[in-house]
């Protein structure tokens, strides 16, 4: 793992480093990785995803915690 990586590691928060082990290793889905982006774009705020007011995002559409 890049130290780039290893430092975002350690910021991320405890219940979502799991993820983000994934996603750096490469063992993720599609899926995975965009919830990744999306949590990291918006503070680690599922709500905020939820509630996400950049629908010029290209993985606007595909969003996780959408109703």
């Amino acid at each position: 793992m890049h130290a780039r990586m290893a430092k975002r590691l350690a910021q991320t928060p405890p219940s979502q480093r799991g993820l983000f082990n994934r996603v750096y290793a490469g063992w993720a889905t599609q899926r995975q990785c965009i919830r990744a982006m999306c949590l990291e774009c918006l503070g680690f705020d599922k709500d905020g995803i939820r509630n996400c007011t950049a629908p010029e995002c290209p993985l606007y559409r595909f969003r996780p915690y959408q109703k």
